[in-house]
């Protein structure tokens, strides 16, 4: 992939606004743009933006993504011993081949996932975790804001 530096980017958006001096719109108002229009193809696009990331779970079934992740696109493998893969499965059939695995023992190998459609901030696992168990995922995050410019 090609790096196009934010400054090259800025003085481009500048000259096609024809607004070369950053009068009616300053850089910094082009920064914050450009951080809403990031933020906004992470929601679109969110496989643009994916990178494989540890993620501890707590205690149980359901859990919760971190606070700065966007959207949890894949559970790929425990991080721990064997690094054993983790397969999506609906909760459906989770739950019709083991019925009382959301109560059963807590394990530090995570075998399945999945993920309600209408709830994108959690997710469950099986079997449930003991808290501290470590994953490796494909996420995405928001993307951070541009730091402005000194005037």
């Amino acid at each position: 992939m090609n790096a196009f530096p934010l400054r090259d980017f800025i003085i481009e958006v500048g000259s096609l606004l024809e607004d070369r001096t950053f009068v009616r719109w300053t850089v910094n108002d082009l920064l914050d743009a450009t951080t809403h229009t990031l933020r906004r193809m992470v929601v679109v696009r969110p496989d643009v933006f994916s990178k494989r990331e540890e993620i501890v779970l707590v205690d149980g079934a359901e859990q919760e993504l971190p606070v700065d992740v966007h959207r949890l696109l894949d559970m790929i493998h425990n991080a721990a011993g064997q690094k054993a893969a983790i397969r999506p499965m609906p909760l459906v059939v989770v739950d019709a081949l083991h019925p009382n695995g959301r109560s059963g023992p807590r394990k530090n190998k995570v075998i399945h996932w999945s993920q309600a459609q209408k709830e994108s901030r959690t997710y469950d696992v099986y079997p449930p975790a003991i808290a501290g168990t470590t994953v490796v995922a494909s996420v995405t995050k928001d993307h951070v804001p541009l730091a402005h410019v000194a005037n």
